[in-house]
């Protein structure tokens, strides 16, 4: 049932629980207080956010810089780089325990990436893909899902997924891109990020 209720959501809603279960991995992080309890929640919010960014980069954004005017498009672009710190810091978190000094610092930093970027999603990025009504939000919502069963079947293949899909995101970033002054537009910027 749990299952068919999933493939009734639209895209920004599916994208919206993913957010809400990646927070409550962090708030459940916070409060942890041993090492493995710690590693657990680090492994799980790795793979988590790793299925998120490979959904995002490969059925959301292509369509959102393909269709969603110029405002999206930079929206676009500036979330691919956000992947791309998130998916460095995972990386290096996968390499450390939770013994290591910097491990709670590090997690602490890609707590705050992924929130600033979840905050950038639900306030800005979002609200114009409904506005702009050129996505039909219905079918990737149900794309999106499909894909997400797809690569949580995957298993120990998942591990190996942030490297895959930022040289996806790297091939993307290769190409020049016409762009407004940076101080004309993104709201992103002047936002505070705490």
């Amino acid at each position: 049932m749990a299952n068919a209720q999933a493939t009734t959501r639209n895209a920004i809603e599916l994208l919206e629980e993913d957010h809400r279960k990646v927070k409550h991995i962090f708030k459940q992080f916070e409060n942890a207080e041993q090492p493995a309890r710690k590693k657990d929640l680090v492994t799980k919010a790795i793979e988590e956010l790793t299925i998120h960014t490979q959904i995002e980069e490969e059925l959301l954004y292509p369509q959102i810089l393909k269709t969603g005017g110029e405002e999206l498009h930079e929206l676009g672009e500036e979330a691919y780089e956000e992947h791309h710190v998130v998916k460095l810091l995972m990386s290096e978190l996968k390499n450390m325990e939770p013994d290591d000094e910097r491990y709670d610092a590090k997690f602490t930093v890609l707590i705050e990436n992924v929130e600033h970027h979840i905050d950038e999603e639900e306030e800005e990025m979002f609200p114009k893909i409904e506005k702009a009504g050129k996505i039909d939000l219905e079918r990737l919502g149900h794309e999106m899902f499909e894909r997400k069963m797809e690569l949580r079947g995957q298993g120990d293949g998942i591990s190996e997924m942030p490297e895959k899909v930022s040289s996806r995101a790297n091939k993307h970033n290769g190409a020049p891109k016409k762009r407004a002054p940076r101080g004309a537009k993104s709201k992103s910027k002047a936002r505070k990020r705490g």
